[in-house]
This record gives structure tokens, C-alpha cells and sequence, in this order.
């Protein structure tokens, strides 16, 4: 059938991709074993997915990936990283999907100083949302572009890695991305990473204000974790708030240990069961 005409060409995509990478990494001398224990069947059958069924395009993704993985094998061994913005895992949506957020005013440095741990946040989730069968391993995002300077974001060497890892390593990774009070100083910054993203992921980003975005994280998430994101939408939003009080709300409405360090508030069970889900 045709669950097993797809299952057939994933595993012909991650057989050539393996010889591949063998024999790529043989000529180069270098060692490959920690990428080829990525390199799953699952992994094939998402390259497949983001590329339609064409399997030859499927095992350049597939190598593309692997590559970026290679470059970067220690920061995904570690997941260790220097916070330098609020970016974290903040809960989860009924379907298990787990939620990352993140506010632009928390990027008080160049988008490319960031680029490590919005890495580590991503990787963190997806091994999350893999460990869920419910959220097909799939992560939503909130992104909250309030107090967003935009000269930290004019990078387009940052912006073209970043959209190449998402599109590549986390292909098919992306259940949705809600872009909060998105500002016609953004555009730019959009402009250039959307060049670098498959149509597919594109049409995945909604572009709402803070009302908007409050209605779809309430009918969307579960309850503890709505009341983080609304909390966190208040305090990015409260001009009185100093970095340093920005900075104790993150580490209080975080739920795994990947990249802020272990959370600060005391879990309930529910929100226990969810942070051992996500370690």
C-alpha cells in the first residue's frame, strides 16, 4: 500500500545517504559514527516528506544535514551553551508538541552571538517531541518580536545559517510558528531568512498581535503553560522590568534544563511529568 511505498523510500533515502556519508567522510578521514546514529529511519522519512517524495533531493537534504551536524557535533553532544537571550522550552500544546519562546527584546546582542543557543533550545525540543508519539515530533513556536532592535538582526551571513540548520538538520521539525507583533522593522530580517526556506515552511509562520496570539495559545496549549506565555508577554512588555527581572521570569517559566540551566519555580506533578519528558 501506500504506507509501504513510503516506508520503501525512505529506507532506499537513508541507504544512500549512509554510503554517501561513508564514503565522503572516509576520503576525508575523518570519524562519522555519532552522525550515522542519527542518520534513522525516521530522519529519512522527514527529508522525504519536505521534499515531496523526490528521493534524490531527499538524500542532498539528508547530506546537507549531516554535514551541519558534523560541524557543530560538539555543541550537540553538549547542548551547552552561554545564555545570551531568553529563549526556552516554556511548555507544551495539547497535541505534546512542545512550545519554545522567545522575545527579540531579550537579543541585546548580534543575531550571530545568539545562534548556539537558539541551536541547543531547538535540538532540546525535538528530542522532546520525538520521546511524544502524540506530537509527531514536531515543535511550535511563539516568537515574540516586541521591543525587537533591529540592527541585531541585519546579519544575513547569521540569518542564512540559522534558516539552512532549520531547514536542513530540522526539516519537517516545524508544527507552527506564531510571530507576535511582527514590526515593519522586522521585514527585513524576514525577507532575507524566508529566501532560505522551503514553501512549505514558510506558509507554516502566522503573524499575529499580542491579542491574537493570547486567543490561539489559550485554545491551543494546556493551562500551566499559557499562563507562562501570558505571564511572559506581561513582563516583556512592562517597561519598568530590568533585564535582570526579564531575565528570573525566563528561569521561572522554563521546563527543561537546556539552555537556561534548571528551573527556578517549584513544579507542580503535571509540570514534574512534562520537564522528566523533556530532560
Amino acid at each position: 500500500g501506500e504506507l509501504g511505498n513510503e516506508l520503501a523510500a525512505a529506507a532506499a533515502v537513508l541507504e544512500r545517504t549512509r554510503n554517501e556519508w561513508s564514503r565522503q567522510v572516509m576520503e576525508l578521514g575523518k570519524d562519522a559514527i555519532s552522525e550515522l546514529q542519527w542518520a534513522d529511519l525516521s530522519q529519512a522519512q522527514r527529508m522525504l516528506k519536505a521534499n515531496i517524495g523526490d528521493v534524490q533531493k531527499a538524500v542532498d537534504m539528508f547530506m546537507k544535514a549531516l554535514e551541519l551536524r558534523a560541524r557543530e557535533r560538539d555543541l550537540f553532544a553538549s547542548l551547552r551553551c552561554v545564555a545570551r537571550c531568553d529563549a526556552r522550552i516554556i511548555g507544551e500544546d495539547l497535541q505534546e508538541h512542545p512550545v519554545v519562546y522567545l522575545c527579540t527584546r531579550s537579543f541585546t546582542e548580534p543575531l550571530r552571538l545568539q545562534r548556539d543557543q537558539l541551536i541547543c533550545t531547538f535540538e532540546a525540543a525535538c528530542r522532546s517531541a520525538s520521546d511524544s508519539p502524540k506530537g509527531e515530533g514536531r515543535v511550535v513556536f511563539v516568537v515574540d518580536m516586541h521591543g525587537m532592535v533591529p540592527k541585531n538582526f541585519m546579519d544575513s551571513a547569521a540569518l542564512k545559517d540559522l534558516a539552512n540548520m532549520f531547514g536542513t538538520v530540522y526539516a519537517e521539525r516545524i508544527f507552527k510558528v506564531v510571530i507576535v507583533d511582527f514590526s515593519r522593522a522586522a521585514q527585513a530580517a524576514w525577507w532575507m531568512m524566508k529566501q532560505f526556506m522551503t514553501p512549505v515552511t514558510r506558509n507554516k509562520f502566522h503573524f499575529v498581535g499580542e491579542a491574537k496570539a493570547l486567543e490561539i495559545c489559550r485554545r491551543d496549549f494546556d493551562g500551566p503553560t499559557f499562563e507562562r506565555v501570558q505571564s511572559a508577554f506581561q513582563i516583556n512588555r512592562d517597561p519598568t522590568s530590568s533585564p535582570s527581572d526579564r531575565a528570573l521570569h525566563a528561569r521561572r517559566t522554563t521546563i527543561n534544563n537546556v539552555p537556561l540551566g534548571p528551573p527556578f519555580a517549584e513544579f507542580g506533578p503535571r509540570r514534574q511529568t512534562v520537564a522528566r519528558r523533556q530532560q
